[in-house]
């Protein structure tokens, strides 16, 4: 019969106060629970099935219980219906802590693992940069001496002048070969370390991008025609773009389990695009035959002021002269091997590099 004693008035409205209050308070949790789940995978927040929450419907009917048993003045019953909402309530704010302590680690790791995955495409940009290196000196093994395509003389004086000895013939290509042997060993390295790159970003995200293992062959076929004395030249171009292309692709596979923050994942690919092309602007003009008074090798023709009739297009170049062509062969290679470009593009830069 006690238990069945109406409250006075003032008791039953601190009761309906507590009832409320408790309400609102397991309202708004699991209105930010919801939110939460929306927000992050939800497959990331295991549910333990000890806590028992409740959905919108549970805590409706649980509040007008614990009302209709203020009204009728069963205090005992509203007593554990009120502990067991603030037992719930606690579950809940519990729960949202451990959740949130739990989305701060995941967002340290996956933090971790894009810096790792970062590093990496740092590491295939370096590979472009020393695959071209290697490409650089076969294409100039490759010119000189025999190989370079110089005109013809116009006299026997100049014919005999332009001959050098048979020793300075010599010389040259046993230093080539030397060359050659190096860039193979230094082939090999390039090779081992795509290798271990390819693993590493396997174990980080779980796919190896296609084009690295196309990389691998064609590095693979390089080094072997290095050993061989054959030309690595198509060999090592193919790496490169096929570096190029697992930069984008190394780009994407990030994107898709990290999710790359402001374009961070695809600034770093299309760095592999624009690897090699920092000095492309200086020597955009040179390539396109627009410089005033000079030949695609950089040399002054005959009609420039000041140059010189008598054999000033053939003379060994200066120090400065051989560095600008240089650069000019190295920019037209880089782009001769990005074969995305236009075919009219491609054609003129072959032939401007057939020039060499």
């Amino acid at each position: 019969e006690a238990e069945r004693t109406p409250p006075d008035a003032e008791g039953r409205a601190e009761l309906e106060r507590r009832v409320q209050e408790l309400r609102e308070a397991v309202q708004r949790h699991l209105e930010a629970l919801a939110e939460r789940l929306r927000q992050e995978n939800a497959e990331a927040m295991p549910f333990d099935p000890s806590q028992r929450l409740m959905d919108q419907r549970e805590l409706d009917r649980r509040t007008q219980e614990m009302q209709d048993a203020a009204r009728e003045g069963r205090t005992d019953r509203l007593q554990q219906e009120l502990a067991e909402l603030e037992r719930m309530l606690d579950a809940l704010q519990e729960g949202r802590v451990a959740r949130s302590e739990g989305g701060n680690a995941r967002s340290q790791r996956q933090q971790e693992q894009r810096e790792r995955g970062q590093q990496q495409m740092g590491a295939v940009q370096d590979m472009v940069q020393r695959q071209g290196e290697m490409l650089d000196r076969a294409y100039r093994r490759d010119q000189s001496p025999q190989g370079e395509r110089r005109p013809e003389p116009r006299g026997p004086q100049q014919q005999q002048r332009r001959q050098p000895p048979a020793a300075q013939q010599q010389q040259p290509q046993q230093g080539d070969t030397a060359e050659a042997q190096r860039d193979g060993r230094q082939q090999r390295a390039l090779r081992r370390a795509l290798g271990e790159l390819m693993q590493q970003f396997g174990d980080l995200t779980g796919e190896i991008p296609e084009a690295l293992g196309r990389a691998d062959q064609a590095m693979r076929q390089a080094q072997e025609a290095l050993g061989q004395g054959r030309d690595p030249v198509p060999h090592q171009q193919q790496a490169i773009r096929e570096l190029q292309e697992g930069g984008r692709q190394m780009a994407q596979s990030m994107q898709r389990q990290f999710g790359e923050g402001e374009g961070e994942g695809e600034g770093q690919g299309q760095a592999m695009d624009s690897q090699g092309q920092q000095q492309g602007q200086q020597g955009q003009d040179r390539m396109t035959g627009q410089s005033q008074g000079r030949d695609p090798l950089g040399r002054p023709t005959r009609e420039a002021p000041g140059a010189n009739d008598q054999g000033s297009d053939t003379a060994v170049p200066q120090e400065a002269e051989m560095l600008r062509s240089r650069r000019i062969q190295e920019e037209l290679r880089r782009r001769g091997a990005e074969r995305e470009r236009p075919t009219q593009e491609l054609d003129y830069i072959d032939r401007l590099l057939r020039a060499f």
